[in-house]
C-alpha cells in the first residue's frame, strides 16, 4: 500500500512540474528561436533580371536570428521563409 502511495506522490509531483513549465511556453519559444539554426527569415533584399517575364531572381538576402543569409533562388524569393542558418554563405 505504501509503495502505491509513493508512486502516486512522485507522479503527481511530476505532473505539477510539467504544468508549471507549460506556463513559460512563450519564453521557451523565444529561446528556441535564438538557439535553433533553422527558423523563419525575412527577405531583406533581392537581385533579379528584368526582362518581359516576371522577376527572374538571382539571389536573395534574408534576415533571421543569426544575421543575414544569402541564398540563390530557384523558384523566386518568398517574403518569409524557413532557412537553415547552418548553411550560411555570406
Amino acid at each position: 500500500m505504501t509503495k502505491r502511495i509513493i508512486i502516486f506522490r512522485v507522479l503527481s509531483g511530476f505532473m505539477r512540474l510539467i504544468s508549471n513549465l507549460l506556463g513559460y511556453w512563450k519564453l521557451a519559444l523565444i529561446v528556441a528561436f535564438f538557439i535553433s539554426p533553422i527558423g523563419p527569415h525575412l527577405r531583406w533584399k533581392d537581385t533579379y533580371h528584368s526582362d518581359n517575364t516576371p522577376h527572374n531572381y538571382i539571389s536573395c538576402t534574408y534576415l533571421g536570428s543569426r544575421g543575414f543569409i544569402t541564398s540563390s533562388c530557384i523558384k523566386g524569393c518568398p517574403f518569409i521563409t524557413i532557412l537553415n542558418a547552418g548553411n550560411r554563405r555570406s
